[in-house]
């Protein structure tokens, strides 16, 4: 066996290296759990349902406040502001948390902003002057708000290629989740009940990651090997070492090659001008362009309205329920789906049915006058459908993409990027709806979104690569120039997912090296 060690490289890599050859044939019939992923995963996504909270809270709690008049008559400008300091807070997030999850790391910076979330709620839930709310709403803003760049991120580390996209899915269906949780709750409870009510899941995330480890690709890439090996072993369920050591040497390697390939050993913001890096963040900014621009808030903000106008006594609150309702079940059936049938299909078969729901709405406008009453309920369905589409796809794919196609060793300085642009993006989206509709008038204004839509179909199809069951490495590969992928290494490893979880084949030296360090402990 020392003889296999000293002999010259090959052209070929030795199936069994002497630090692995023990138990390899347990390990290849090892098959990881589940429920350690699923537990982690809820216990991350509680940040991203409270936020959730925090984007529907206004949407109950002022009118109520309008109707206790517990701080008199509010104006436009203290509901205005009400509503959009929270939006600013998020904005402010991404840089501060784009920092602290690879200084404190990503589980570390979410317990970290549980307190401050809790606070902001408290706030608000007490609040004895509307500066008050003021404060909290902006709090509750910036804490919700570093959940989507640290969520995707401690996520995709952690899961499996097989399970990476429907774990990655899981932000955007709990974020929804809130929604509809403030849209039922208000309809029940004072405005100052459903912040105290809404403080509960910024509670329950600081108690869930408490039994959580840290990601151990962000354990190893930061030497910390032994803690990344405890890491590893409790996200796959297993027991012995042997039965992880084959996916810990390929995160290893995934890390060597992200470290060569992404400019890491620049310094700061420089690593992000690398191609491997600033081609998927282009493609990830673009995605978030046309999410947010695709006409989502436009939609929901005047689905009470499209509501009424098929039946004029509706229950406002009913309208909205019924909503997120949808929203929750298709982002729910998109996470069931993802790892199936993939990411490219799904975003481009939802911007589709986007554009044709809107452009339903637009042939409707132009012709509502000659048609007969009965027919009033085609914008109903269009919208339905609208929704439909966009939480299967649009709504939750990019954030799973976000978190793939980013080099790991670049992913603090992206998440702040992407983030802000995102919340940026939704500001403006959202403050031009009114403006650009009484410009462009609403045959104009559905008009463009829909064109909207169909621009980012063909984006997708062009220039989105397919990820579902890649490992980190392969996906990385696919935007560096002629580099070997982990695949055409190692000849005869099949699949990407037998390079996860199943492969044998390993390289010598790094499998030394990296056993070296683990070996006096484990």
């Amino acid at each position: 066996m020392e003889d296999s060690i000293v002999k010259p490289r090959v052209s070929f890599t030795p199936k069994i290296v002497p630090f692995f050859t023990r138990d390899s044939q347990i390990y290849a019939n090892f098959t990881p759990k589940k429920f350690p992923q699923f537990l982690a995963t809820f216990a991350s996504t509680l940040g991203s349902f409270g936020l959730g909270c925090v984007l529907a809270w206004t949407s109950p709690a002022l009118p109520d406040l309008e109707k206790r008049q517990d701080f008199g008559t509010l104006s436009f400008t203290q509901t205005s502001w009400i509503t959009s300091l929270a939006i600013l807070g998020a904005l402010l997030s991404g840089p501060c948390s784009g920092f602290l999850i690879n200084w404190l790391g990503r589980r570390k910076t979410m317990l970290f902003m549980t307190i401050p979330f809790t606070i902001g709620w408290f706030c608000i839930g007490f609040a004895q002057w509307v500066p008050m709310i003021y404060i909290g709403r902006f709090i509750t803003g910036f804490s919700g708000g570093s959940f989507t760049v640290t969520i995707p991120v401690y996520v995709s580390e952690f899961a499996e290629n097989r399970l990476r996209g429907m774990l990655g899915s899981a932000m955007v269906l709990m974020l929804v989740s809130g929604i509809l949780f403030d849209y039922t709750v208000g309809a029940f409870v004072s405005w100052s009940q459903l912040a105290l009510v809404s403080s509960t899941a910024p509670i329950l995330c600081f108690i869930g990651l408490l039994f959580t480890p840290e990601s151990p690709r962000y354990l190893l890439a930061k030497e910390k090997t032994d803690e990344a090996v405890k890491s590893l072993k409790w996200f796959r369920g297993a027991k012995e070492f042997y039965e992880i050591s084959p996916e810990l040497s390929n995160l290893q390697r995934s890390i060597d090659f992200g470290s060569d390939n992404s400019g890491s050993n620049r310094s700061g913001w420089k690593c992000l001008l690398q191609p491997s890096v600033f081609k998927p963040l282009c493609l990830t900014l673009a995605l978030m362009f046309f999410q947010q621009m695709s006409g989502v808030n436009a939609i929901q903000s005047y689905t009470v309205k499209i509501f009424q106008s098929v039946s004029p006594d509706i229950d406002p609150n009913l309208a909205t329920i019924t909503v997120g309702v949808i929203q929750v079940v298709f982002v729910f059936l998109s996470m069931m789906f993802v790892d199936r049938v993939g990411r490219k299909l799904l975003l481009s078969c939802s911007f589709l049915i986007m554009f044709a729901s809107l452009s339903t709405l637009v042939i409707y406008i132009l012709i509502k006058e000659s048609i007969p009453q009965y027919f009033t309920w085609i914008p109903l369905v269009a919208v339905i459908f609208f929704v439909v589409a966009y939480s299967f796809g649009v709504g939750p794919l990019p954030w799973v993409l976000f978190g793939e196609i980013i080099s790991p060793n670049a992913k603090g300085f992206a998440s702040a990027i992407v983030t802000s642009f995102y919340w940026i993006i939704a500001f403006i989206s959202t403050k031009t709806v009114e403006d650009l509709a009484n410009l462009i008038g609403w045959f104009g204004y559905y008009s463009h979104l829909a064109l909207i839509c169909l621009v980012g179909a063909i984006f997708v199809v062009i220039m989105i690569p397919e990820t579902k069951g890649k490992s980190a490495e392969e996906i990385q590969n696919i935007f560096v120039t002629k580099q070997p992928s982990l695949k055409d290494q190692h000849e005869g490893t099949g699949e990407s997912e037998k390079l996860n979880t199943n492969s044998e084949i390993v390289d010598v030296d790094n499998n030394l090296s990296l056993g070296s360090k683990i070996t006096s402990d484990v």
